[in-house]
């Protein structure tokens, strides 16, 4: 897993520098499900744009470190959905930084892990 993030985090740059003009007026909008998080959920990442628009995204964590990284296809009605679960080890509590990007675009959004109890 290790050496695929380098690689993943390579094509997210590479989707958000190159500029297709087909996509050139898109627009993205990514959000989470909840503003919050408790360790051990399943974080959804939800991304507008497009339809059938690569997209990519990265979660950095609160030591700025990458979480996940992952790329997808947008739908028929341009939205690409990202499950991942916030394993305790790799996810400590505190702010999230979400970055997706396709072609162009690149838009941002935050969500917290929050510690049990």
């Amino acid at each position: 897993m290790r050496l695929k993030l380098p690689a993943i985090a390579l094509v997210l740059i590479a989707l958000t520098l190159s500029v297709s003009p087909a996509l050139s007026g898109s627009k993205l909008v990514v959000y989470t499900l909840k503003k919050a998080y408790e360790e051990g959920e399943v974080v959804t990442i939800v991304v507008k744009t497009s339809p059938w628009a690569e997209v990519g995204v990265e979660v950095i964590n609160p030591l700025m470190r990458t979480v996940y990284a992952d790329q997808g296809i947008a739908n028929l009605t341009g939205m690409a959905t990202f499950r991942v679960l916030a394993v305790p080890d790799l996810w400590p509590p505190g702010k999230y930084v979400v970055y997706a990007s396709t072609p162009g675009v690149y838009n941002t959004t935050t969500f917290s892990i929050v510690g049990p109890g």
